[in-house]
This record gives structure tokens, C-alpha cells and sequence, in this order.
């Protein structure tokens, strides 16, 4: 099989093609004929490696795990000895987590990796879009009580989990104010938000409004302005947040005015894809995909993701 291997860290161009193994399913595994997969921020953070806290669980000098890759959309060919969760021919779409590997045509997926079965509405370039954003924003959920009447403020409302946070919580019936570019500005009012404001909008800088819920999704806001955005009583997700900005999340919850976490800690649950799953058969979520690349372009999607001016998800079709 084709895979784009990760030989070591480093930019976008340390990925090489090769010809590969096809994997075997072993006990309570089955294998997966990948269709597509994604690009997302978490994907070049590993590659790069950003942190380098990443190397203590992804191997010291290099990628113990050569093909990257978590987000997936396939179908079963083969079930191992005690797999049952699904069955040969089933079309089924999640994540692997740090077993990693869905850069490649097949992978090998366990019992307790993350996978739903794919709406029937949903094509397969569709389905790869979904997990890395849906994960994310339904795990933020937990932080805060989210209901109906409540103001959000959104920071990077098109990114992945921007965009898919924008029509959970349109859902649940927030008041919803998104800050990205103008050119987005389109896209966020067909997902559902009542404002939208410019982050280069010098009145954006002498916005005074104060919202229940900050949601910062790209890191690129100041925690200090961030933090003036949040009403007293308020909740604070931090979903790329770093060492500092976690420690200072920590310091603002435990003696501050307001709850602050980092968004990105959390546990990937099946629950999660099926409800989105039930959202999209009764149309109250889509798929945003900024582009579509080959497998053999890989290396153009990182260094695209990385740059950070997509709109929702970069997938990349395999097959």
C-alpha cells in the first residue's frame, strides 16, 4: 500500500512516499481501506514537532510511529479474532488517537478507538472533515453549561473547531458572535452566528462587550484581552493553549472572577460522532472543507494547515 511516511521531525517536506505493508488485523482489530483522511493543527504540531513536550510520548529523536495521521473515513475489509463493533463492508469514520497511521491506503483500527458508522448523507470526503473539530468541541462543552439565551464569543469561528462549535452551540440556541476575517464573514452566517467582527476592524481592538463564554480555537488572541472579554462569573476555553497560557488559566480560576481551562485536554468519545451524526441526517450541521489534496500532496496540506488561514477542514483523498 502507498503511505506518506514521517522518517523524522521537521517541515512539511520530511514526508516521503512509500511502499508499504499492508497491516493484518490482529485480535479485537479490524482493517480499515482508508478513503480519507485530515489535516489538522494537532497533525503538524507532531510532524514539527510543536512543543517539543511532543517528543516524550512520540519518541525522543524521531517518530516511533512513522505514518501520522489520526482522523479517518473508510470502509471494514477484514475483522480480526473478537472484533465486533462492526463488520466487513460497513462505512465508518473517527479517529485512532496517537495509534496514528491513517496517512496510509489501510489501518488497522482497535475496539476502543473512537468510530461511529457514516450518516448515509455523507460521502467519504465529508465524513474525514468531521472527527478532529467535533472531538474537540464537543469535549469544550463540558466547561460550560451552555444554554439557550447565553452569549459566546467565538475567536477563529472558521477554523476546524470554530466551525464546528459555531453550529453545535447554534443548536442548543446560544447568541453567537464570531471574531475571524471579513472574507468569512459569509461562511459564519450560514453557520448560524447573530455577529461577526473583524479581527483587523480597529474597533475590534476597542470592543468593550463582555460575553458568558469566550472561546479562544486559534491562539493568536492576547490571554490578557481574551480574559477581558469574559464576564465576571464567566468561562474561558483555551483551545490551543500552551504551558503559559495553561498556567495562567490555572492562576485566573483559582483567583480570579473567572473559570478558565485549556480546551484541547480531554478524551475522544464515541457518543460524541454520533451525535453529530444525528445533526447531519436532520441538517442542522455540515461539513466545512476548505480544500481536498491527494495523498501524494501531502506535503502542500501541511504546509497550508500550518500557515493557518483555512476555512473549517483540509482532507485528503486517498481513494
Amino acid at each position: 500500500m502507498k503511505a506518506m511516511i514521517c522518517p523524522k521531525y521537521g517541515p512539511p517536506e520530511v514526508f516521503i512516499l512509500k511502499d508499504v505493508t499492508i497491516p493484518k488485523p490482529k485480535k479485537n482489530e479490524a482493517l480499515v481501506k482508508i478513503y480519507a483522511t485530515s489535516v489538522n493543527s494537532a497533525d503538524w504540531r507532531l510532524r514539527k514537532p510543536d512543543p517539543q513536550a511532543v517528543r516524550l510520548f512520540l519518541g525522543l529523536f524521531k517518530p516511533r510511529m512513522p505514518i501520522l495521521g489520526a482522523m479517518f473515513a473508510g470502509v471494514v475489509e477484514q475483522v480480526g479474532d473478537g472484533y465486533e463493533t462492526f463488520k466487513v463492508g460497513d462505512r465508518i469514520f473517527g479517529s485512532v488517537g496517537m495509534n496514528l497511521g491513517t496517512y496510509a491506503e489501510y489501518k488497522c483500527i482497535r475496539e476502543k478507538d473512537c468510530v461511529a458508522k457514516i450518516p448515509d448523507s455523507l460521502n467519504f470526503i465529508e465524513a474525514a472533515s468531521i472527527p478532529f473539530g467535533v472531538l474537540t468541541a464537543m469535549h469544550i462543552l463540558k466547561f460550560f453549561d451552555n444554554k439557550a439565551g447565553q452569549t459566546a464569543l467565538i475567536y477563529g469561528g472558521s477554523s476546524a473547531v470554530g466551525s464546528a462549535l459555531l453550529q453545535i452551540l447554534k443548536e442548543k440556541g446560544l447568541h453567537l458572535t464570531t471574531v475571524t476575517s471579513k472574507s468569512n464573514f459569509q461562511l459564519m452566517k450560514e453557520l448560524g452566528t447573530d455577529e461577526n467582527l473583524d479581527y483587523m476592524d480597529p474597533h475590534f481592538s476597542k470592543l468593550q462587550t463582555q460575553f458568558d463564554i469566550v472561546i479562544e480555537c486559534v491562539g493568536k488572541l492576547d490571554y490578557k484581552r481574551t480574559l477581558n472579554f469574559v464576564k465576571p462569573g464567566g468561562r474561558l476555553v483555551l483551545v490551543s493553549a500552551g504551558i503559559k497560557e495553561t498556567f495562567f488559566g490555572l492562576w485566573t480560576s483559582l483567583f480570579g472572577k473567572v473559570k478558565a481551562f485549556a480546551g484541547w485536554v480531554g478524551s475522544e468519545q464515541i457518543q460524541y460522532l454520533d451525535h453529530i451524526a444525528m445533526l447531519t441526517e436532520k441538517k442542522k450541521f455540515k461539513p466545512v472543507i476548505d480544500s481536498v489534496y491527494p495523498l501524494e500532496e501531502l506535503v502542500q496540506a501541511h504546509r497550508y494547515v500550518e500557515a493557518g488561514h483555512k476555512k473549517g477542514n483540509v482532507v485528503i483523498q486517498i481513494h
